[in-house]
């Protein structure tokens, strides 16, 4: 494994879009786990994978079989400060009480679990890198930092309005704890945008069309 030498701010905003997914998924306790263990890994110069066990909490995850759904609302949410707008999934709860460093997250309505079953999270921060070293670095961080991370999507995509962006995404879990996600990446104007879209693996394949079509709104 190559050593990758990253500032403890580095290291969180790499993750961050994935550390919001497992916050809504997994609740603010896995949120703390993670929290009290990053202060070991992050003064490590050769980080080392880290077990979800140490970030989520421990349960056997139980959703409910509900039916797809494709449809995305008809009018963007349009976030004016951080100047973005995006699509969210028709009827997802939106939430911009900005919780972790987010510009707004999404998640699907209630279901027989406790637990969201699926989330879309907008965070952004400058950069001097091109978007091509900056999709890089994630990709060669992630490994580093989830434990038993496959990728599985690794793709340039076009915007709807025309603009060049990057999509990447894989699974990554613990025991019966399985999640899958992606993460588009979009670099304007020294402004790096990340969108991740997350799931437990055993419902990805009825939100990922509508997952998809969210990111691929998005647009400044």
């Amino acid at each position: 494994m190559r050593a990758l030498c990253y500032s403890n701010k580095e290291m969180l905003k790499i993750l961050i879009g994935i550390l919001i997914g497992l916050v809504v998924l997994g609740g603010w306790v896995g949120y703390q786990k993670f929290a009290a263990n990053n202060r070991s890994f992050v003064s490590n110069p050769t980080p080392k994978a880290i077990s979800l066990a140490t970030v989520m909490p421990s349960y056997s995850a139980s959703f409910s079989a509900s039916p797809k759904v494709n449809e995305l609302e008809a009018t963007a949410y349009v976030n004016t400060k951080a100047g973005f707008k995006i699509k969210a999934p028709k009827g997802w709860k939106v939430d911009e009480s900005g919780k972790l460093g987010s510009l707004v997250v999404f998640t699907n309505p209630s279901t027989d679990s406790k637990e969201a079953t699926a989330t879309i999270n907008v965070v952004s921060e400058q950069t001097k890198d091109t978007q091509a070293d900056y999709v890089k670095k994630n990709k060669d961080a992630l490994p580093n930092f989830l434990a038993n991370y496959k990728l599985l999507v690794d793709r340039g995509v076009k915007l709807s309005g025309g603009e060049d962006a990057y999509m990447i995404g894989g699974t990554f879990g613990q025991g019966s704890l399985l999640l899958e996600n992606e993460q588009l990446i979009f670099l304007k104007n020294g402004t790096a945008f990340v969108v991740t879209a997350t799931s437990d693996q055993s419902v990805w394949n009825k939100y990922q069309t509508v997952l998809e079509k969210s990111l691929m709104s998005f647009g400044l």
